[in-house]
């Protein structure tokens, strides 16, 4: 591997962030972008500082034997990590009120919320029906962009839970308990 550092950028960055949100415990996960930036330099050197190797924040011949014999995360923790990063998402929606009939209105959250789906009831309508579910689904997309641990999975468009639990995450493989 090839020395990393801040400012670089490609595929050997986008692999060295998705083995640091693997190894180490971050919350949230850092975002898989292949931007070696400041995310990523931290990461670098909270894995220096636990692996007892000089912490520079570069990846260098040292740092990446390192990188090579370290143990991942175990799923449970993964999963218990994507509950938690999954819940901050949501708690940021705390209050958000339609304001009738199940309508968007003015606020930006629900209008996201709304939009998150594929469900229109008219042809410029996107609001105007429980909410909940497309609230799941809003959710679900926002932690699959956060969270390198749902690489390959696409994310719901869902207005439906019956639909969001036995089609979509069946046909992901994503089980919701």
């Amino acid at each position: 591997m090839a020395i990393l550092k801040r400012g670089m950028r490609g595929e050997a960055v986008k692999k060295l962030q998705v083995l640091l949100n693997g190894l180490l415990k971050l919350s949230p996960p850092m975002v898989v972008d292949g931007s070696f930036g400041q995310a990523t330099e931290k990461a670098v050197k909270q894995f220096q500082m636990s692996a007892g190797i000089a912490v520079d924040g570069v990846v260098g011949p040292a740092t990446n034997a390192h990188l090579i014999s370290a143990k991942p995360v175990t799923n449970t923790t993964s999963v218990n990590s994507a509950q938690s990063v999954l819940a901050d998402i949501a708690a940021k929606y705390i209050g958000v009120r339609e304001t009738w009939d199940n309508r968007a209105g003015t606020s930006k959250s629900l209008q996201e919320i709304f939009s998150a789906d594929d469900l229109k009831l008219t042809p410029t309508t996107t609001d105007g029906y429980p909410w909940c579910a497309a609230f799941v689904s809003h959710c679900t997309q926002l932690l699959i962009k956060q969270s390198s641990s749902f690489h390959g999975v696409t994310a719901p468009r869902e207005a439906s839970v019956n639909r969001f639990l036995n089609i979509w995450a069946k046909t992901q493989k994503v089980y919701c308990f």
